[in-house]
């Protein structure tokens, strides 16, 4: 491992980690390192090779690949181009990604996060706790310890996930089975769903202009089920 000062130019964010901060949480970040300065490095690893995760392969385009401190990385960013902090950023560099399965990295990521507490995607959450479980032939509850993360939880963020767990907003008219959906959000009459077709696209141009994905959070199903259905509205929905 070796601690060194780069560039927020060198630093690519990793494509599984599933935590997330408000606008207001990463200016509380920003106004503490322009205050007390970098004291926490970010994590990373040099990017010498393709990065593997759910089928998806993504060539090397910056030097290092965030593994920890997703949030720190942002607000500097933010800082760095308003010019309120120089373009130094203080990392900790556990290898090459070619040292480690993405796996590995990924639940170290979970572990580091759940001492700092921000929100959470539950899908991404999901894949995660998913390939663990796969790879170290651990239970649920034995996750759950792991991680330091309810078991209910986990069991949702997995299920959000699963295809048999998917659901579609629907017609009145149309309220046909589905072999990939088990959840239906069926509407009482054709205005209800178009002020609903309206309101999602409302709420995914917010999001958007935000710089944020949906996020999917908490851990109770009726919860899931909502934002599922917000997700995947555009996909399924017209």
């Amino acid at each position: 491992m070796e601690l060194k000062t780069v560039s927020v130019n060198d630093i690519a964010r990793n494509p599984w980690n599933p935590h997330f901060a408000d606008q207001d949480e990463l200016d509380r970040i920003l106004n503490s390192i322009k205050t007390f300065g970098m004291v926490d490095p970010i994590t990373v690893v040099e990017w010498d090779r393709p990065v593997r995760w759910l089928g998806k392969d993504t060539e090397p385009v910056t030097k290092y690949l965030l593994v920890d401190g997703e949030q720190r990385y942002t607000a500097i960013s933010k800082g760095v181009k308003r010019k309120e902090l120089p373009d130094e950023v203080l990392v900790l560099v556990l290898g090459k990604l070619s040292e480690f399965e993405e796996v590995e990295l990924a639940e170290l990521g979970e572990r580091l996060n759940h001492a700092r507490g921000t929100g959470e995607r539950a899908d991404m959450t999901g894949h995660i706790a998913k390939a663990i479980m796969e790879r170290k032939k651990v239970s649920l509850d034995e996750l759950a310890k792991v991680l330091g993360k309810p078991k209910p939880f986990l069991e949702e963020a997995i299920k959000v996930i699963d295809t048999r767990y998917k659901m579609v907003p629907v017609r009145p008219q149309t309220n046909t089975e589905r072999s990939d959906v088990e959840f239906r959000l069926i509407f009482p009459d054709e205005d209800a769903y178009e002020e609903f077709n309206e309101l999602v696209g409302k709420v995914l141009n917010m999001l958007r202009d935000e710089g944020y994905e949906l996020p999917e959070t908490r851990r109770y199903r009726r919860t899931f089920a909502v934002a599922e259905a917000l997700r995947r509205f555009v996909e399924f929905g017209q």
